[in-house]
């Protein structure tokens, strides 16, 4: 989404904050309409792919630099423009972010979690732009703790300053980390002695985000990119102590469509090598015991076969789409893991359930599903074989695993929230069934979810198909009379839009906004069946679902037609594009934030 809920709807469209229902639009006049927007120089430029040319007029607009001086002054006149037709909304765009800087929570600490002997929590302080990792001895959770790493001091003297990965060596003595200082994602793999607080040498550059520690405590594995394309592509093999130039190189991606990724396994004993495009994957595995080994494949590619793997001990357990387009879960002796006629099937194919991860503990498997847009999750007792989901006693919540280091616990930890309830982090007893909640995000200014009201209806689409469209409103707002709208939607690449907990919707919902997120196809809300037809010869689909989810809430009275706002971010911008083709009579304002256009 466009940030801030669409720069807050561009100000409210322009609208005094009651709504002047004389001026159903939403529109002031002011100043704005006698100043001339710039106007951007047509430099044809002839363009030839797949044996076809094109003239771009505008592609003099791309600036790789980021320093061509035409393409600089234009983007400054571009936002003197806003500046100057924003001038008499001043007072309100300071009400507006005042608003939405006192619902953060100025300090604020993550529920510590344990791995092996230390507990690990990140803490946000106010004033600073970033986070501090800390840590403290389990054995002892009042003993006063230590800053692994302070961003803020890390970030001194930089312009741009980012952490990509945190591993903590298996002894707890040493913290290997990634950090950007270009902003770029060309990181520079560092390790800090745990004990001392200073870094071990000056650092191995040009590095991609991953890393990971073999049991040795001594060897890394870390990518590197592509230069070209910044493909990660590479696994590299780094002993502490050595030049990195000497560094052994592991594994090498071929095909230019896959990346590469490295991690480790939850139970300790692998080093994981994962290597996939947007329908394919692949996975090595590498005994953590063993660094200079060579990495073995699980499960070859093949073309559409998407699957992720846990191994725990002599087992691993394989999500695959196999025969299964929304997903099944299957357990398999690891030495026969390429074999599916070995493969012993834990959670069936279901037509209806989208499955989207697992986490794997010594007596269960707790599996993150999919029904009816929702994330719940569902627990199996790996020695009986039974089920059940976890209710969160939130019929609107989604529900997703959060930090679990080890597999040998009976315990889960797991986050939920919806639209009207703040991020909740608990345990679950996997055995008894019992839930413990831990945290529950704190909003400052006395917010109270009971205000608010959350649903999920469906909308027909032009051929039949029912999309889902969950609604956020106020609970005193009369839904009988058409209010002002602002929906939002994504539709690509499988990701589901999730109707979570944001802060920044409440300055529209609390003026009589009516929120929605439009599932429309092209995401997995409803199933993998819900991807493929919103891809591909099936996109525009996700553009006209958007269009008739906006015509039926209209037609059912939720929308005025004269108040509507849609807002789409990155390839949601390319739906806005679409629907602002298709339909701009439709929409007062329509928000394209980074448009794939």
């Amino acid at each position: 989404m466009a940030g801030a809920a669409g720069a807050l709807c561009l100000l409210m469209t322009g609208c005094s904050q009651d709504m002047d229902e004389t001026n159903p639009a939403g529109f002031t006049a002011g100043p704005e309409a006698e100043i001339a927007p710039p106007v951007a120089d047509r430099r044809p430029v002839m363009l030839e792919a797949h044996g076809q040319r094109r003239t771009d007029d505008y592609f003099w607009l791309r600036d790789d630099s980021r320093d061509d001086p035409d393409v600089l002054g234009y983007l400054e006149a571009e936002n003197a423009y806003v500046e100057a037709s924003l001038a008499h909304l001043a007072d309100l765009r300071e009400t507006l972010f005042g608003e939405l800087k006192s619902r953060i929570r100025q300090d604020d600490d993550s529920v510590p979690y344990r791995d092996g002997d230390w507990l690990y929590q990140t803490r946000y302080r106010g004033g600073l732009e970033h986070p501090i990792y800390v840590r403290r001895p389990a054995s002892d959770p009042a003993a006063a703790e230590s800053v692994m790493l302070d961003l803020n001091e890390q970030a001194e003297g930089h312009d741009y300053y980012e952490v990509g990965a945190l591993a903590v060596s298996p002894d707890g003595r040493l913290l290997a980390y990634t950090e950007d200082t270009v902003s770029r994602e060309e990181y520079v793999l560092r390790v800090r002695d745990l004990t001392t607080g200073r870094d071990l040498d000056t650092g191995i550059p040009d590095c991609a985000e991953p890393v990971a520690w073999a049991n040795d405590n001594r060897t890394l594995f870390y990518a590197r990119r592509e230069p070209a394309t910044m493909r990660p592509h590479r696994i590299y093999r780094h002993v502490l102590g050595s030049d990195p130039a000497d560094d052994a190189l592991v594994y090498e991606e071929q095909d230019t469509r896959f990346t590469v990724d490295v991690g480790t396994s939850r139970d300790d004993r692998w080093i994981v090598i994962h290597s996939s495009q947007t329908l394919t994957d692949e996975y090595r595995l590498l005994d953590a015991d063993a660094p200079a080994g060579e990495p073995r494949i699980v499960l070859p590619r093949t073309a559409g076969h998407e699957y992720a793997i846990e191994p725990i001990g002599a087992t691993i357990f394989i999500l695959t789409n196999r025969d299964a387009p929304n997903g099944r879960l299957v357990e398999v002796p690891l030495a026969r893991a390429s074999d599916p006629a070995a493969w012993r099937e834990r959670l069936t194919h279901r037509d209806e359930v989208l499955l989207e991860d697992f986490a794997v503990f010594d007596g269960h498997v707790v599996v993150s599903e999919r029904r009816d847009g929702l994330l719940g999750l569902r627990v199996i007792d790996r020695a009986t074989g039974e089920q059940h989901r976890l209710e969160t006693g939130d019929p609107a919540a989604t529900s997703h695993i959060a930090i679990n280091p080890t597999t040998a616990t009976s315990t889960l930890r797991y986050a939920s929230s919806s639209m009207a309830m703040p991020d909740t982090v608990a345990e679950y007893d996997l055995v008894h069934r019992t839930k413990k909640v831990l945290r529950v995000e704190q909003i400052p200014g006395g917010f109270d979810p009971a205000q608010y009201a959350t649903e999920t209806r469906v909308a027909p689409a032009r051929d039949g198909e029912q999309v889902p469209v969950t609604l956020l409103y106020r609970r005193d707002l009369d839904l009988s009379e058409p209010r002002p709208l602002v929906q939002v939607g994504y539709g690509a690449y499988g990701a589901s839009y999730d109707p979570e907990f944001d802060t920044d919707r409440f300055s529209l919902v609390d003026r009589g906004f009516v929120y929605a997120l439009a599932h429309v196809r092209g995401g997995q809300e409803r199933g993998r069946r819900w991807y493929d037809e919103g891809r591909l010869h099936h996109k525009t689909n996700t553009f006209t679902d958007f269009i008739d989810v906006t015509e039926h809430l209209v037609a059912v009275g939720v929308a005025d037609p004269r108040r509507v706002v849609a807002i789409g971010r990155s390839a949601g911008g390319l739906l806005m594009g679409a629907i602002a083709n298709l339909r701009p009579d439709l929409y007062t304002v329509i928000v394209a934030g980074v448009p794939f256009v």
